[in-house]
């Protein structure tokens, strides 16, 4: 049964996170203004088309992604005012014991937790496909992809030099199929290499320029060349690469497909799959590890005021953002383990959290 202490300290939770979400989206959203507004003007969407297209999945995905940390600043700065008007003081010496006042601080978090993971698994992947739909549409950018080797499927080996994502012309690329014996060998059926590649979105047809294909048949090779062929293959564009953040526009249950796939491919993105899987879970449940830390360190009274709470609590955001950024690099280059990277900024703050829990002012 919650007490009227519990309704006051979350109603200021749930309150002073809503804030503090409106504030720094507000702040995000003129930033992003500011860099894209020349493709908006020489594209000619209306207001309504940037706010509802763009700028609300925008929202939606960059408040939920920095939550935790949000629900961080936000308990730092009511706590500390309460601090500051002695309130906690009041609260303490009045009998109550410092994990009973931690009690409402634990419910507003597992509130925000439950929320932030359904976000995570469900709203959020639809929400940025919408926005990655406007981007590639809008606004221009420009990703490549370079010196990939993969196997498209069995049998279907394809390298090329560069790949433009965007709009999916790759220079460079070389096709071998192979055929598997009865044995259990592999013999080379046919190679095409050609300077050029794009596939056409209609017909599903690619078209190659500047090609040389060499087939073998009965041990014997049929070689020819050309400046330009159609031909219709058994992989499309997507198969050879996506934009990194596709990732995060799928469902946890299609991700999970996607991962296969592209391991089956032998693609280099297995490890930003496995990050993005893994964090759709760690980042909510930091709510609760920097909760305790807020809490902690604002409730007391010090000279420094609120002034000093928001320093410390600008300190530790970045670095929980750095240890985090650590963990992704060394999983990326390093081959660290993706769940290690993902819940090392949870597992040090968590001692950290520890540490400053017994220390408090009980």
């Amino acid at each position: 049964m919650l007490k009227t202490l519990d309704k006051y300290i979350i109603k200021k939770f749930l309150g002073t996170y809503v804030f503090m979400v409106l504030l720094l989206m507000s702040i995000s959203v003129v930033f992003d203004v500011s860099q894209k507004i020349q493709d908006f003007v020489s594209n000619k969407l209306s207001i309504k088309e940037i706010v509802f297209d763009y700028y609300v999945h925008f929202v939606v995905l960059y408040s939920n992604m920095f939550s935790s940390l949000i629900v961080f600043l936000s308990v730092i700065w009511f706590t500390s005012l309460m601090a500051s008007r002695s309130e906690i003081v009041a609260i303490l010496s009045g009998g109550v014991s410092f994990n009973r006042f931690l009690r409402p601080f634990i419910i507003g978090a597992t509130i925000l937790t439950l929320y932030s993971l359904f976000m995570n698994h469900y709203v959020v992947p639809f929400s940025n496909n919408k926005r990655l739909e406007f981007e590639t549409k809008n606004v221009g950018f420009q990703v490549s992809k370079r010196n990939t080797f993969l196997e498209v499927e069995k049998g279907t080996l394809v390298y090329f030099e560069e790949m433009d994502l965007r709009n999916g012309n790759v220079r460079n690329i070389w096709i071998e199929q192979w055929q598997e014996n009865e044995d259990g060998t592999w013999k080379m059926t046919s190679n095409i290499q050609a300077k050029s590649a794009v596939i056409d979105s209609v017909t599903n047809y690619w078209v190659f320029g500047g090609y040389f294909i060499r087939e073998i048949k009965n041990d014997k090779e049929i070689l020819r060349s050309g400046d330009r062929l159609d031909t219709l293959l058994n992989f499309k564009k997507d198969d050879l690469g996506q934009r990194a953040e596709i990732a995060s526009a799928m469902t946890t249950d299609d991700l999970n497909v996607y991962r296969v796939k592209e391991k089956s491919k032998g693609s280099e993105n297995v490890v930003s799959i496995d990050l993005e899987r893994y964090q759709r879970s760690a980042l909510p449940f930091a709510s609760y590890i920097l909760t305790l830390i807020a809490v902690s360190v604002s409730c007391r009274k010090t000279r420094g005021g609120i002034g000093l709470n928001i320093a410390m609590g600008l300190t530790a955001t970045m670095l929980y953002i750095f240890f985090q950024r650590m963990g992704q690099v060394a999983a990326i280059n390093s081959g660290l383990n993706t769940i290690i990277a993902v819940w090392l900024p949870n597992m040090i703050f968590a001692v950290v959290a520890y540490i400053f829990y017994k220390t408090a002012p009980k």
